[in-house]
């Protein structure tokens, strides 16, 4: 979690399309530190409401921003249908938001292929990121990334 006042990234997922139903998250990360232990399942649940509501109301092939009390919901659906979404606060650079979503789209595609189609439960496939020295390795979790970065 980042300083406060300062930029944030509570949350990100990957979402499918399915036919006649919500979109499915393929895969997701938050950071929900910043809530109480009583508020995180609360939170936790809405930011899911979020993926998927703004996911399918959002065209493929195009981006969207959506403002909600204090936080920015950015979206990015590709043309295949597949969908990345980041709930972020109102000091993360739009630019910088949807330059992670088109790469963890990228990286979630080299590393699952195709077998995000058809998938109909959530969190089936891991949120995978690319690092430089090994490829693609599954996510580390946002809260001991952060702690990482505070220690350097």
């Amino acid at each position: 979690m980042a300083a406060p006042g300062g930029m944030q990234l509570l949350g990100l997922s990957v979402t499918g399309p399915r036919e006649g139903a919500e979109d499915v998250v393929l895969a997701s990360a938050m950071d929900l530190s910043q809530f109480s232990f009583f508020q995180r399942g609360t939170m936790a649940d809405l930011l899911k409401f979020f993926f998927r509501t703004f996911t399918k109301r959002t065209d493929p092939g195009t981006r969207s921003s959506i403002a909600h009390e204090g936080y920015m919901c950015h979206v990015y659906v590709r043309a295949d249908g597949l969908g990345a979404t980041a709930v972020v606060n109102n000091d993360y650079p739009d630019r910088v938001a949807f330059t992670l979503l088109n790469t963890i789209l990228d990286e979630f595609v080299s590393v699952h292929g195709d077998k995000w189609q058809g998938q109909t439960s959530d969190d089936c496939l891991p949120l995978c990121v690319l690092s430089p020295s090994r490829g693609p390795r599954p996510a580390v979790r946002p809260r001991r990334a952060a702690r990482a970065a505070d220690r350097k």
